[in-house]
């Protein structure tokens, strides 16, 4: 059996026209004819096979039955614009990367959930392995806003604009993170599990301690250098680099037009993997995302 699902645009004229209570006012909403509302809401009532408004010349009333899809229909079309927003979020994201979309799969569920797979090569890849005694370390960007806007969503309160900006639509730095492999990085990493856990995993992977300048860490207004620390899902970048690199912080902020700042040094492996101004961080306090 053929089953005839309504379509938006039907579900939109049957809210339209109970916002309104009237089809000239609805139709003028929805920028068609009245004419055009008017059998778009006959088709619909047909394929459903019930009379969803009643009409005369002076009144719209509603059917019960119609009262109920309304509200329905209402539900539908929230969804259905959350899920047009997350299409054009993931499709601005993969524009701004230089990644086409190149296929997928979908399938039924009670919650939404994507599960997005990126595949890539690199000629020279870039470890967090790298990384020696004596070099210095640097981030890109400010620190702390997911973690500020994160802490006022949960309270009940409006996060600072640039808090919210960079928890809802964080930058990979892909064409910063070229530029500094190009400028001699030696070891690099992303800030996703918070500074202090991702520069951790950069120190043990290079058999190292590394010694933070906690002044040093670059943070938004608002936002604790103990936030800086700790926030996750920033996506900037830490980096290494030998004394005597051939690095133009200046260079790179004018291109990039973000910071670029040394935050401390990589020694030899001294027990606990991050150390910040002599005392030990703690990796197992940053960002987790399965909490």
């Amino acid at each position: 059996m053929t089953v005839h699902l309504p379509t938006i645009k039907q579900l939109q004229y049957l809210v339209a026209l109970r916002q309104h209570g009237h089809f000239g006012k609805a139709a003028e909403a929805c920028f068609v004819t009245q004419s055009t509302m008017s059998a778009g809401l006959r088709d619909l009532e047909t394929s459903l096979g019930i009379v969803l408004v009643e009409r005369t010349r002076r009144i719209v009333r509603f059917t019960a039955l119609g009262e109920k899809v309304a509200d329905k229909a209402v539900r539908v079309l929230r969804e259905a614009e959350e899920l047009a927003e997350l299409a054009r979020g993931v499709g601005a994201s993969a524009e701004r990367a230089g990644c086409p979309i190149i296929g997928g799969n979908v399938t039924r569920a009670r919650e939404l959930s994507l599960t997005i797979t990126v595949l890539g090569s690199a000629a020279h890849v870039l470890r967090r392995s790298g990384a020696l005694p004596g070099d210095l370390v640097y981030v890109t960007g400010l620190l702390g806003g997911p973690a500020a806007a994160l802490r006022a969503l949960q309270s009940g309160h409006v996060p600072a604009p640039a808090h919210m900006i960079r928890f809802t639509d964080p930058q990979a730095r892909l064409a910063e993170a070229h530029w500094l492999a190009g400028a001699g990085a030696t070891a690099a990493i992303d800030v996703s599990d918070g500074l202090g856990a991702d520069v951790a995993h950069l120190a043990r992977a290079s058999v190292a301690t590394i010694e933070l300048e906690a002044a040093n860490i670059p943070h938004l207004e608002g936002v604790s250098a103990e936030d800086a620390l700790r926030s996750g899902e920033e996506y900037e970048l830490v980096m290494t680099f030998a004394p005597d690199a051939a690095l133009d912080v200046a260079q790179f902020e004018r291109r990039f037009g973000i910071p670029l700042t040394h935050i401390g040094e990589v020694r030899e492996a001294a027990g606990e993997p991050v150390r910040a101004d002599g005392a030990c961080v703690d990796p197992a306090r940053g960002h987790d995302h399965l909490s």
